[in-house]
């Protein structure tokens, strides 16, 4: 787990979306969506629920 993980997913989650996210870092959407994802697999749950049009945290994201 990384510093630009943790604020990687606190801009996704206050944003509610990677794009808007990835926009506001400078960083490619594919970036901010591998980060989360790594993040994810370390910790060993989903923290954030994906959805076509934007994301919300889960249980454990929140």
């Amino acid at each position: 787990m990384t510093l630009t993980q943790l604020e990687i997913f606190s801009l996704v989650a206050e944003l509610r979306g990677f794009t808007a996210a990835a926009n506001r870092l400078g960083i490619s959407q594919s970036a901010v969506s591998h980060a989360l994802k790594s993040l994810e697999q370390e910790l060993g749950v989903e923290l954030l629920r994906r959805h076509q049009s934007n994301v919300e945290l889960s249980d454990i994201g929140q």
